[in-house]
């Protein structure tokens, strides 16, 4: 099926989907980069931690 055989509406929901589907993928990838950000800081101080005080 190709465009031409769509209505406008459905072209602009495929179009609207696409989008979304573009965004959420940028979102994961941005989720991605956070979680292992807060992976690295937790880390770093599980180390701070285990250090004895001076």
């Amino acid at each position: 099926m190709n465009n031409q055989e769509l209505s406008i509406e459905e072209q602009v929901l495929i179009a609207n989907y696409r989008q979304l589907c573009d965004e959420k993928l940028q979102l994961q990838i941005e989720l991605n980069k956070v979680a292992q950000e807060r992976d690295h800081y937790k880390s770093e101080l599980e180390k701070v931690l285990e250090k004895p005080a001076e």
